[in-house]
């Protein structure tokens, strides 16, 4: 808990020490009150922080490292368009690091955006063959392009190398220590998330258990949202989905919202609550679509479609499934299937 509380008080140590800091220093000050309101869950003030940071840069470099700084804190706020439009505009001849690091968010905005997942894909390849190129370069980058690379691959429906991709991430971040404490959690995250898919319980627990623990020793208060969203799955779902949607809506992480408000959906449908499930699952939905969140809003469709009347359902199941073929989702693809027939066979039942 008092690590949880140092960002807090950090970012008002800073905001306090732009009072009386030169202009050679004012741009490396916002940067870190920008980090420290980033951390402690505060995305839309890091924002505002990270765009004085740009504009005050007396160097190219600290221009730069502002831009990116900033693209940064868009990506939790879903605005990927913003973030695509902050890197592509980064001259592609800058630090080999900051040019993974660009292609980094760029491959990462298209992946959560959806819509062309082979693009992402073809920008994280390029950041880790530029990050593997580079002496210098940082574990903790390599990790989290890992990462990403098997959140696609688990959009994709391929979990197997999902899984693969989350544990490098976990390896390369557990070697850098601390440098690398996001990916660290996350890895283990995802990691839990997508064994729990495929039934792999006791894994799952093990390793929710000890990115909860990291999270919270580290005071990584704006991930346990995600964390949260995990570990309802597990036990204590209601409670854990609660507190993770009260988390989010806090600091304004809107995928997350959407995502742990859709889970409440699954939770009610569990409870035998169809009512409730259609409102949190439809109030999912409306988010995730404002959101620009693609694979999230398909998912949600075929969660949703066998709780509504034929006619609807098939609109639902036919948008998911052009979301679906776009991307090359096979999981989705198969799920919309399994749904169609149940729906098929529950209208040919006498009744």
């Amino acid at each position: 808990a008092a690590a949880l509380a140092a960002w807090p008080e950090a970012a008002e140590f800073y905001l306090k020490a732009l009072d009386g800091v030169l202009p050679t220093q004012r741009s490396t000050v916002l940067r870190k009150l920008g980090y420290a309101r980033l951390y402690a869950g505060a995305a839309g003030l890091a924002t505002e922080a990270f765009r004085e940071a740009m504009g005050v840069a007396l160097t190219p470099h600290e221009a730069v490292v502002a831009r990116l700084a900033l693209a940064h804190a868009l990506i939790p706020q879903g605005r990927y368009a913003d973030v695509i439009t902050l890197v592509s505009q980064i001259d592609p001849d800058i630090d080999p690091r900051q040019r993974a690091e660009a292609l980094f968010l760029w491959g990462t905005a298209l992946s959560l955006e959806g819509a062309d997942l082979g693009a992402a894909t073809e920008r994280l390849m390029m950041a880790e063959a530029v990050l593997r190129a580079c002496p210098t370069a940082e574990a903790a980058a390599l990790a989290q392009v890992s990462f990403e690379l098997g959140n696609i691959a688990a959009q994709q429906g391929d979990l197997t190398t999902a899984i693969a991709r989350y544990e490098m991430a976990q390896q390369v971040a557990d070697e850098a220590g601390d440098s690398a404490l996001t990916w660290r959690v996350l890895a283990r995250n995802n990691q839990a998330y997508h064994r729990l898919l495929l039934g792999e319980i006791t894994a799952a627990e093990s390793l929710i258990t000890a990115a909860l623990s990291l999270a919270e020793e580290g005071g990584l208060l704006s991930v346990m949202p995600y964390l949260l969203s995990t570990a309802g799955d597990l036990e204590t779902a209601t409670a854990r989905f609660q507190q993770g949607l009260a988390l989010a809506t806090q600091f304004s992480i809107p995928e997350r919202v959407a995502g742990i408000t859709a889970n409440l959906g699954l939770v009610a449908l569990q409870h035998g609550d169809t009512t409730c499930a259609v409102h949190y699952l439809s109030t999912a939905l409306a988010q995730a679509d404002t959101l620009g969140a693609r694979h999230l809003g398909a998912q949600i469709r075929v969660w949703l479609a066998p709780l509504l009347p034929p006619t609807e359902a098939r609109i639902r199941l036919a948008e998911a499934q052009a979301i679906a073929e776009a991307g090359g989702r096979q999981r989705l693809l198969a799920a919309i299937a399994q749904v169609r027939a149940a729906l098929s066979n529950q209208a040919t039942v006498p009744r």
